[in-house]
């Protein structure tokens, strides 16, 4: 790794080139064995689901990764005709001590509802959760690559990490997300969209 990023490591060869997928047996969103993943977090029976993440885990793991999540845009939005000739994109998800069931869940839901030639990659940025794991087991998922943090730095680290890929390689746009979430239809054709026009301008 770049010395511009401390306290960053790399989980793979490297991150933002194009062959970092040919040096791992990658496989498909849809055939990574999730039920394995998340079984290590399950609640245990009388175990309180609101401790770990203040948020009701048991309802979340209960909840499908895939699931059809409402397409909430606006109707002008579901006419527009966005450009298959956008630019790939960098997509970078920063989360510390997430739930298994939701990070998963996000980044399911940026294949699912993306064009897959817009997706470049998804980094996982995991700012020293207490559970490294949490993010590597993910790793073997075909554009998606992780960096951990060997100490909390919180949005430093994100900052850092932009700075890094933008400059070991001439990406067009990098979406930095600071939370998970659930993507909406077009929602990354729409943002890159939008920074294409941007990059034109400059």
């Amino acid at each position: 790794m770049d010395d511009s990023a401390p306290g960053l490591k790399d989980g793979n060869a490297g991150f933002g080139g194009d062959d970092d997928d040919d040096e791992k047996d990658d496989v498909s969103w849809r055939d990574f064995d999730s039920e394995a993943y998340l079984s290590k977090q399950r609640l245990k029976p009388g175990q309180d689901a609101y401790a770990r993440n203040k948020f009701n885990q048991q309802s979340s793991d209960d909840t499908k990764p895939d699931r059809e999540v409402p397409d909430t845009r606006n109707h002008m939005c579901k006419s527009e005709h966005w450009s298959s000739d956008l630019p790939d994109t960098s997509v970078i998800i920063t989360f510390h001590n997430e739930a298994r069931s939701t990070l998963f869940r996000t980044i399911v839901s940026v294949f699912r509802m993306s064009p897959d030639h817009l997706i470049r990659e998804i980094i996982l940025v995991d700012d020293f959760s207490e559970n490294a794991s949490d993010g590597q087991e993910l790793e073997i998922i075909k554009k998606v690559k992780i960096l951990r943090n060997d100490k909390r730095q919180v949005v430093v680290v994100v900052v850092s990490v932009v700075v890094v890929v933008t400059a070991a390689v001439k990406l067009s746009v990098v979406v930095v997300v600071v939370s998970v979430l659930v993507v909406v239809a077009a929602t990354l054709s729409v943002v890159v969209a939008a920074a294409a026009v941007v990059v034109t301008a400059v």
